[in-house]
């Protein structure tokens, strides 16, 4: 190894996973000096207790947990080993405002939600055997029964028992939280002196997902998940943007998670952060603001416009980690999609793919989307329901622009109204299409394959590579 051209080295050492490339870097100085930048390529900010397999990809870059307050004290180790990172994950704790007044109302809706069986204990009253001889007389719904009144009575004395663990951890959160704005600036000024000193070209943004506080039990995605006054993950947009902004980098790629849109601002930092996009996905907890009788007026198209010359592809996912249909309502692309002073549809000149998760949509409202971009090839639908009355997939695969070349859909689908349904419509109000039991007609011009479980691909008929 010692002998071989550097820059073949370099492709080589490119190819291990992290794994092999700790172990390259214990052979010699030089091994160290080159494998050392690749295995930084990935720096992975995350909180304290998180859930870690909600980290993406399967390759395990090396790690910092870190609360967002102490993030300064975090950077300044990192820094030396990460001047060669490509890719930033950032998901550090952080402790947001209103926290212990959404898990009281948490503990308080649990008492209403039906009882599953894996809420139930069985054998909390001692051994199996035991209970088996004291409930002899006992059918099976008696004890099913008992077992269902068991939860409800632990969830109703859960307030009252938590009580003091709740304001002892309620304290110590709010220390926290006090540390956070404390160290806003020095944290602030650690994260640009990362930026400048790295060649990122990706940053994603997670939440910080934990289990369990101050010795209470719980999942922290259970808690608030309907909030609409605060959102960490945009939090953490906004001063990243900053942090891009104010020294002068911009980034390819940038994936935001549990994004409430309504939480975007417009400033000149966030433009900034958008520019140079070429692949944008946003996933998306909340769109009620998508709604067709929606009236907010969103922050998103304007920053959109300004990713626009150079974006290549975007992801819209809505229910973020899991695909999450809205309850009611159609949802309308031009929403965050449309130029408001015009009220003209965007247009993206370089954009090729576009992907759309879990969303219950206007029919008229994606093709018009779709019909504003000059060079899309490629479409993906997944959990997709088209809400327009009289244009199903059919309709949509019909009216689909020349310059679509192949489209994919995967999981659940739907299309059209039922007749006589009360809106606003619900997912369960539309007709199911199993693309795989129920092919387009050819006169679409469309043929479908199946590329995977529950996916399947459509090329145009007498395409010479579907032919083929």
């Amino acid at each position: 190894m010692e002998r071989m051209p550097i820059e073949l080295f370099r492709n080589v050492l490119h190819e291990l996973d992290p794994s092999s490339l700790k172990n390259v870097r214990l052979a010699s100085k030089r091994c160290a000096e080159l494998a050392t930048p690749i295995l930084f390529s990935v720096i992975k900010i995350f909180g304290p207790g998180q859930n870690l397999c909600l980290f993406i990809g399967t390759q395990h870059y090396p790690k910092r947990s870190v609360e967002f307050g102490k993030l300064h004290e975090a950077i300044d180790e990192i820094l030396p080993i990460a001047r060669g990172a490509t890719q930033l994950v950032f998901a550090p704790s952080f402790y947001r405002q209103g926290f212990w007044d959404d898990y009281r109302r948490y503990l308080n809706q649990q008492i209403e939600e039906p009882v599953d069986e894996l809420d139930m204990d069985y054998f909390e009253d001692g051994d199996e055997d035991e209970d088996e001889d004291e409930s002899e007389g006992e059918t099976e719904e008696d004890r099913w029964e008992a077992r269902v009144q068991a939860v409800i009575a632990r969830r109703a004395a859960r307030p009252d028992v938590e009580r003091d663990l709740i304001r002892v951890a309620e304290e110590h959160w709010s220390l926290r939280r006090q540390e956070q704005e404390a160290n806003s600036e020095r944290v602030e000024a650690s994260l640009i002196e990362l930026i400048s000193r790295t060649n990122l070209k990706e940053i994603e943004i997670q939440e910080w997902e934990f289990d369990g506080f101050g010795g209470l039990d719980f999942f922290s995605y259970e808690i608030g998940g309907n909030r609409k006054d605060s959102s960490p993950t945009a939090h953490y947009l906004h001063v990243i943007a900053s942090c891009l902004y104010k020294c002068g980098r911009h980034i390819e790629k940038l994936h935001v998670h549990e994004l409430n849109p309504e939480l975007i601002q417009d400033s000149p930092a966030m433009r900034f952060a958008f520019e140079g996009l070429r692949h944008l996905r946003l996933d998306i907890y909340d769109v009620d603001s998508l709604l067709e009788n929606s009236s907010f007026d969103h922050a998103l198209p304007k920053l959109l416009e300004h990713a626009g010359p150079t974006l290549e592809r975007i992801e819209l996912v809505s229910g973020s980690k899991w695909p999450q249909l809205p309850s009611r309502g159609v949802h309308l692309l031009s929403k965050i999609f449309n130029r408001k002073e015009t009220n003209t549809l965007l247009c993206f000149p370089n954009l090729r793919s576009f992907r759309l998760v879990s969303l219950i949509v206007s029919t008229t409202s994606l093709l018009e989307f779709v019909a504003a971009q000059p060079k899309i090839t490629n479409l993906e639908f997944s959990y997709v329901y088209l809400a327009t009355s009289g244009m199903g997939w059919t309709s949509l695969a019909s009216a689909l622009p020349a310059s679509v070349e192949t489209w994919e859909v995967s999981g659940r689908l739907g299309q059209e109204p039922t007749p006589g349904f009360n809106p606003p419509i619900a997912y369960n109000w539309c007709a199911d299409w199993n693309y795989a039991e129920d092919p387009l007609p050819l006169e679409t011009g469309w043929k479908g394959e199946a590329v995977g479980p529950a996916r399947t691909r459509f090329r145009r008929i007498g395409n010479s590579s579907n032919e083929e």
